[in-house]
C-alpha cells in the first residue's frame, strides 16, 4: 500500500518539530519526529488497526502516538495521512 502525507499534515509535523526544538532542543525534537515517521510509516502495514472515527466527515482513522494524534484515511492502494494533532487538540472540530 503506498503512503502520502498531505500537505497540511506535513506542516502540522513541521510544527511540531519546531515546537519541540525551541522547548526541548534540537536532539530531543528530532528523536520525537523520528518516532513519530516511524509509526507513520507503519501504517500502511496494518492499515485497518486503528478505529474508524465517525465523528468527523468524512470519517478518518486515530493512531495515537505519544503526545499527538496522527490521523489517515484508506483509499484502495493508498494510506492518506490527513493530520498529526495534539491529543489535547479539539480534533472533532478541526477535521
Amino acid at each position: 500500500m503506498r503512503l502520502d502525507i498531505s500537505e497540511t499534515a506535513r506542516s502540522d509535523l513541521r510544527q511540531t518539530y519546531e515546537y519541540g526544538r525551541q522547548i526541548y532542543g534540537e536532539t530531543a525534537a528530532q528523536s520525537y519526529l523520528s518516532a513519530m515517521l516511524l509509526a507513520i510509516d507503519r501504517i500502511p502495514e496494518w492499515p485497518f488497526a486503528s478505529r474508524l472515527r465517525k465523528e468527523v466527515r468524512p470519517p478518518v482513522r486515530l493512531l495515537p502516538h505519544e503526545a499527538h494524534n496522527i490521523f489517515y484515511d484508506v483509499h484502495a492502494d493508498e494510506v492518506e495521512i490527513v493530520r498529526v494533532l495534539l491529543h489535547s487538540a479539539d480534533w472533532v472540530h478541526i477535521l
